[in-house]
């Protein structure tokens, strides 16, 4: 649990040079007991940090796992075998995952699907977490995605009996499929994008309301990322569905955080009470950090005060992120 406070008061000290959000897929292959900086992609939207995933993500739920895969591994293509036997040497099977072909064939695709459709004893492992997370970057990373790509992420996200981390993964995969649907894959006719997006459009907004479960918070971020290119993405709802998350002291931290970034994001002003509220009397040193954050987002000359008065009182755990959020206000009121 210190961990996690400490991870999640790094990520929002963040604020202070940008904000971020990441995503999986990028760098060079991090070895599987280390912490897992190739699993992250920082893209700069604007948004802050919410997901840091297998470090930071809460515990799996308590489904017993499978010892193995299902699978029969002699009839998998040998390009793919060697990926889904869980009974190979990880650090090989990562790389491998990240050195697949853009144009995997049909016979390949299916048995990847299925493992992942499947739970195993290395889920509750970041092993586990980093190859499922890398197999779905793949996927989505094809020339021409599965029709049956969407279907596949909402169904491993709806299951309770999936890890809790790979559950949050197909989440975040399910609004980078849309953004690549966005972009007219060859293959692909007009309707069945139509369809596929909004059949993503409507996952995203159910694990949205799931206010026990950080996944909340990265349905809320894929949701904001895809209304700024997706005009059916009803940008009303989602203030106030983020405003409701916010607002609650029963929402998980993590998903409460990033509410509280959307609101910001979306400069939704009925938060103002809620962020200059919390900022100053919260009692979760990252839920404050997030609201001080969002503060210097939306915030004008009223908010300014309390933003100098946190900055001055010396807790050495807001004060920084305070002076910045004082900055970015000034900056805009020109100096008070």
């Amino acid at each position: 649990m210190k961990t996690k406070i400490i991870l999640v008061i790094l990520v929002l000290g963040g604020l202070a040079a940008g904000l971020y959000w990441l995503q999986p897929g990028a760098g060079n292959p991090s070895k599987p007991d280390s912490v897992p900086k190739a699993v992250l992609k920082t893209v700069k939207t604007g948004m802050p940090v919410e997901m840091v995933k297998s470090a930071v993500t809460t515990p799996a739920s308590a489904a017993p796992a499978p010892a193995g895969t299902k699978l029969n591994l002699a009839e998998v293509p040998e390009t793919v075998r060697g990926i889904l036997d869980t009974a190979g040497d990880a650090w090989q099977r990562q790389q491998a995952v990240r050195a697949l072909s853009a144009g995997l064939t049909a016979a390949e695709l299916a048995p990847v699907m299925e493992f992942l459709r499947e739970r195993h004893a290395e889920d509750e492992t970041q092993v586990g977490h980093v190859l499922k997370n890398d197999l779905m970057d793949a996927l989505v990373a094809q020339q021409t995605p599965q029709a049956s790509l969407a279907e596949l992420f909402t169904g491993i996200y709806q299951n309770p009996d999936q890890n809790t981390v790979i559950r949050d993964y197909a989440i975040q995969h399910l609004s980078t499929l849309s953004e690549r649907l966005g972009e007219s894959p060859a293959g692909w006719g007009t309707d069945q994008v139509a369809a596929q997006r909004r059949q993503i459009r409507d996952a995203l907004w159910e694990a949205a309301a799931d206010s026990q479960s950080s996944i909340a918070g990265t349905a809320l971020i894929g949701l904001t990322r895809l209304s700024e290119s997706d005009a059916d993405v009803d940008r009303g709802r989602l203030g106030q569905s983020a405003l409701k998350l916010a607002g609650s002291e029963a929402t998980q931290s993590a998903a409460r955080i990033t509410a509280l970034q959307v609101c910001a994001r979306l400069q939704v002003t009925q938060a103002l009470p809620l962020l200059a509220q919390v900022a100053e009397n919260g009692t979760d040193v990252p839920l404050r950090l997030s609201a001080i954050g969002a503060l210097g987002l939306m915030g004008g000359r009223v908010e300014a005060g309390l933003l100098r008065r946190i900055s001055e009182a010396g807790d050495e755990r807001l004060a920084p992120v305070a002076a910045v959020a004082l900055r970015r206000i000034q900056e805009r009121e020109g100096r008070l």
